[in-house]
């Protein structure tokens, strides 16, 4: 089993060293580009077919389908799971990728997220949030008939608050992969984050070198993917409670919360975009390495206390507090 797992990450590494050149050659026929402008942090056109790594990625998932390759895995045991987890993150991949050429309308975008979530939801019974337990009041709450709404919000609105937490060099991937590194703890799951992890580390370092972006279609799919994850752990106690699962979405969280508040005071759209994500905030007086150090931080440091603590109410209170007080200061 241990060499096969070698064989597995080889395979993975290749394959998406191969999706890089296929992005490359992709993005020069069809300009495939995110142009700079006004709103923009980068100069030059640069291709947004990140996401197309965690795409084609996220099929060798089923090699752990009916023990195909490796012991039968609870999030990949039956054709539900695999029509959850692979076939519509491919049409949310697909959805995020046609947004980026074309420019969707917000509203159709919308109905069609929320029909593939729903779909999602209403074949896959595991994925569905049927009670709140919350670690402050020790109370557990049944959602009942209420859980199917309930549950397609989560997926929805976790989907748009990592999409706008999109918009600058490592951002979005760094927190991706504070999130993963924190499932893998909770879990102990090396194998089912490999076609994760591997793709996620080979776009940082492409990011980085300003070779592409995550894209639409990269963080619509990614974080389906991981909300996929989130519920499923949540349902069969890796993770914990309400609170814990609030603590590992703080940040993007609350930018989303924050913008969405501040747009209706002034009577703005809430999918028009603007120069008011925190990380245009802090951009406005620091570089874009401190700026994603310091956002780094924000995600992290809550989470360690709330982990050294024993509660994560301390964590989200320590979050929220210098997320606002960052903002105000700066």
């Amino acid at each position: 089993m241990e060499s096969l797992n070698i064989y597995f990450y080889t395979i993975l590494i290749l394959l998406n060293i191969v999706t890089l050149q296929l992005i490359n050659f992709l993005s020069k026929k069809y300009s495939l580009y995110d142009l700079p402008n006004e709103r923009k942090l980068h100069v030059k056109p640069i291709s947004y077919l990140g996401g197309t790594l965690f795409f084609l990625s996220n099929f060798t998932y089923i090699a752990y389908f009916k023990t195909l390759f490796f012991e039968s895995h609870f999030l990949i045991y039956n054709l539900s799971h695999i029509f959850s987890l692979i076939f519509i993150s491919s049409f949310i991949f697909l959805t995020g990728l046609l947004d980026d050429k074309v420019d969707l309308d917000p509203l159709k975008k919308t109905i069609i997220l929320l029909i593939f979530i729903s779909s999602a939801v209403l074949i896959d019974s595991e994925l569905l949030i049927s009670s709140l337990s919350f670690e402050l009041i020790e109370k557990e709450f049944n959602l009942k008939n209420f859980s199917i709404f309930f549950t397609i919000l989560c997926i929805y609105i976790f989907i748009n608050a990592a999409n706008m937490f999109d918009g600058a060099d490592l951002q979005l991937g760094l927190y991706f992969f504070v999130l993963i590194i924190y499932l893998y703890f909770k879990s102990n799951y090396l194998n089912i984050f490999a076609p994760i992890i591997i793709p996620l580390i080979i776009f940082l370092i492409a990011n980085f070198k300003n070779f592409c972006f995550m894209g639409n279609n990269g963080s619509h799919c990614l974080s389906y993917i991981l909300s996929i994850f989130i519920i499923k752990f949540y349902n069969i106690g890796l993770l914990s409670s309400v609170e814990e699962v609030v603590i590992i979405m703080l940040i993007p969280g609350l930018d989303l919360i924050r913008l969405f508040i501040k747009r209706v005071l002034n009577n703005k759209k809430f999918f028009e975009s603007d120069l008011d994500h925190i990380h245009h905030i802090l951009g406005r007086r620091l570089n874009k390495y401190l700026v994603q150090l310091i956002i780094l931080l924000l995600i992290i440091i809550p989470v360690i206390i709330s982990e050294i603590s024993g509660f994560y109410i301390i964590g989200i209170v320590f979050g929220i507090l210098s997320y606002f007080m960052l903002l105000r200061k700066i």
